[in-house]
């Protein structure tokens, strides 16, 4: 799964603002709901509690793995920190409109994740456009827990990991992987890509 970094919200075409998927928030509400300290959270997890503070004021753009090590310190999976159920909400079904995932933007990639109101389910489903036109863009690729897939929806990728020769994909085109292997997109075709994405949280 890619890297997650905070968006400044986006107009639609109707001239609705759509929602940002804040996780720093839900880091710091998961915290104190436990009644724990930054302090606390920063040993428990290993990440400078300057870094926590950063992050759950939405000052940084926490890396997969450093969002890993928060869950586990403060004891939760990871998916629950892109969850957003309702105190109370015991449903096992959700849905998501058009357009109405919640939303993060950084120099690569857009995602608009789907059906984020369960909290306890294992994958993550987003929608992704790949602004990348180049690996060299990134600082680094993505490596973590978990299984992936995608599907491209439309336009051109490539699938560039350290262990495997890089795979050219297109419309229709699908592929599954180990979320520990090292990965990144970046489009192909001299335009964006939009691909479905899915994440799973495993063991």
């Amino acid at each position: 799964m890619p890297d997650v970094d905070p968006l400044t919200p986006h107009a639609t075409t109707g001239g609705a603002v759509r929602s940002e998927l804040r996780i720093g928030e839900r880091i710091r509400a998961t915290r104190t709901d436990q009644g724990l300290t930054l302090d606390e959270t920063s040993r428990l997890s290993g990440v400078s509690k300057s870094a926590l503070s950063k992050i759950e004021n939405d000052r940084a753009s926490p890396t997969f793995e450093v969002l890993e090590r928060i869950a586990a310190g403060l004891g939760v999976t990871l998916v629950s920190l892109f969850s957003e159920q309702a105190a109370g909400h015991s449903g096992r079904l959700t849905s998501t409109p058009a357009g109405g995932g919640r939303r993060t933007e950084d120099h690569n990639y857009i995602h608009e994740f789907l059906c984020t109101g369960l909290k306890d389910r294992r994958m993550v489903p987003f929608v992704t456009t790949v602004k990348a036109r180049s690996a060299h863009q990134f600082e680094k690729p993505a490596s973590h827990k978990g299984e992936e897939f995608l599907y491209v929806l439309s336009g051109d990728v490539a699938f560039v990991s350290g262990s495997y020769d890089e795979i050219r994909l297109t419309a229709g085109d699908s592929l599954y992987f180990d979320s520990r292997l090292s990965h990144l997109c970046y489009t192909t075709g001299g335009a964006d890509a939009t691909l479905l994405w899915v994440w799973c949280e495993t063991g």
